[in-house]
């Protein structure tokens, strides 16, 4: 089942001009609002986490059950569906000599050493069906999402565990909060609260990441600390050796002026 995006999740969008109807479509009579979209700052999971078929689905959902198999198991996918397993993969050849395939047979089989395991929504593991709500899909949402509209409402208001729902009924738009206000999705409470908040740190990390790709900010500051205070040694250190080689050459250059005034007082007095 598509779930729907919450209403206390969007926004207007800053761009009216993507809520034209790209196909002509029958529309709810009267005037249409500004078109919505989902806040940027809020992750889809959270924003989708409104099933209008209330976890856990009836059995009739059970015929459009996704799978989930074993790597070695899936040689081929297309999107979430398993086109080619190693199941479907074998040959005549592969069959017991003379057997030939029977359907009840090879049902038997595979069962007995795959069976398949219906997941428990509520507590083992569930499909948030995120598929986009277009902006122009929200316009008329005031005529859409009302109590015992005709039409189709796009945008999700969120039921509270209180409100009982009935399968038979869920087309009707007959569900109220609390306080008799229209709803028409529920939330589910591990989605909210146990992995749309693991979610959001996964993306502040890597948003982190992204804004300093070799190093955190932390250890990037502190590494120009350390790289200035060794710069600022290290010229001190090369400065003081100028000095004392400066200082030796002085000396040098002394020790060859007295060296020729000893010479030029020797040739005094010789000529004496």
């Amino acid at each position: 089942s598509r779930a729907k995006p919450r209403q206390e999740l969007m926004e207007v969008h800053p761009d009216q001009s993507t809520c034209k109807d790209p196909v002509k479509v029958r529309n709810p009579e009267g005037r249409p609002q500004r078109c919505l979209r989902p806040m940027p700052s809020e992750p889809f999971l959270k924003v989708y986490n409104c099933e209008y078929i209330r976890p856990p689905r009836p059995d009739r959902f059970d015929r459009a059950m996704k799978q989930i198999y074993r790597p070695n198991h899936v040689w081929s996918h297309f999107v979430h569906y398993s086109t080619v397993t190693a199941g479907v993969a074998r040959y005549f050849k592969d069959f017991p000599e003379g057997g030939g395939y029977e359907r009840s047979v090879h049902n038997r089989a595979w069962q007995a050493k795959a069976p398949e395991i219906f997941l428990e929504e509520l507590d083992e593991g569930m499909l948030v069906h995120t598929r986009s709500v277009l902006p122009h899909e929200t316009k008329y949402r005031n005529q859409a999402c009302a109590l015992h509209s005709k039409y189709t409402c796009s945008v999700g208001f969120v039921c509270p565990d209180s409100t009982v729902f009935d399968d038979e009924k869920h087309k009707l738009n007959v569900f109220t909060d609390d306080e008799g206000k229209y709803c028409n999705c529920w939330r589910n409470a591990k989605v909210e609260d146990i992995y749309v908040p693991k979610l959001t740190t996964l993306l502040q990390q890597h948003m982190e990441t992204l804004e300093s790709p070799n190093m955190p900010a932390e250890e990037e500051e502190e590494s120009n600390e350390n790289e200035g205070e060794e710069g600022e040694e290290g010229k001190a250190e090369d400065e003081k050796q100028q000095d004392d080689e400066g200082g030796g050459e002085g000396g040098r250059d002394d020790r060859e002026e007295d060296g020729d005034e000893e010479e030029e007082t020797k040739g005094e007095e010789e000529d004496e």
